[in-house]
């Protein structure tokens, strides 16, 4: 189990290499419409998801310029 200080360690440790992740909620797994989506759709909302981050003021783009930077066709 964590207490304080080692959690305060992680913390810095996780902050200092860029490590962040995504979550996915529950009520949005269980939707039919994500799982019938495609894979390519739900990469591209894991995509989006990616740039969601405190210093961009919530500015999420899917623009075909963005993709393609980021691998998409």
């Amino acid at each position: 189990m964590l207490n304080r200080r080692t959690s305060g360690e992680l913390f810095k440790v996780l902050k200092r290499n860029g490590w962040q992740f995504v979550l996915r909620p529950h009520v949005v797994l269980e939707r039919p419409d994500y799982r019938l989506s495609t894979n390519p759709a739900r990469a591209l909302l894991i995509g989006i998801a990616v740039q969601c981050t405190s210093f961009n003021s919530g500015k999420l783009v899917a623009c075909t310029k963005y993709r393609k930077a980021n691998g998409w066709r």
